[in-house]
């Protein structure tokens, strides 16, 4: 239902978490596989791989990043900062000296703002993505906006 209430001309902008096989009859191009999902994928030897589809991943460690193969797009490193949407999830610190050379970007997620972003792409992540700081905002379009723009100031800057 939520799909079919989206305009067909943005069907290929959805990111589908599960129910796959749903996406590729809606044309959805855009499939998130959880940890759990992912390690089943790989169990099943990657089938269905079809390269016009962007694929990505949840990771909590480097060493998961390194073994990503290059089916993916991105991949979601968590937790960078403390965790805005889920008390108690405490950051991590990441070495980006043993990030394997990959196509694979990895982007920053956990506690992630507009305070922060400028940290995040200076310890190496291609960009940020946000949970807390739009559901937990009383204004979530202006944090949004406030994240987007410090993103464009980091971004153009290095």
């Amino acid at each position: 239902e939520f799909i079919r209430s989206v305009d067909a001309e943005f069907h290929e902008r959805l990111v589908l978490n599960h129910h796959h096989y749903l996406g590729l009859k809606w044309g959805v191009k855009r499939f998130h596989y959880p940890e759990r999902d992912r390690k089943l994928w790989k169990e099943s030897g990657w089938t269905g791989i079809k390269q016009e589809l962007i694929y990505s991943t949840s990771i909590h460690t480097m060493e998961e990043y390194n073994a990503l193969p290059d089916h993916f797009s991105y991949a979601f490193l968590s937790p960078v900062f403390d965790s805005i949407s889920k008390p108690g999830y405490k950051a991590e610190r990441f070495n980006f000296s043993e990030k394997k050379e990959s196509p694979v970007k990895v982007i920053s997620l956990g506690g992630i703002r507009a305070g922060n972003v400028s940290e995040a792409i200076q310890m190496g992540f291609d960009g940020v993505a946000l949970l807390g700081t739009i559901w937990n905002s009383e204004n979530p379009v202006r944090s949004f906006m406030e994240v987007k723009s410090e993103v464009r100031k980091n971004i153009f800057t290095l």
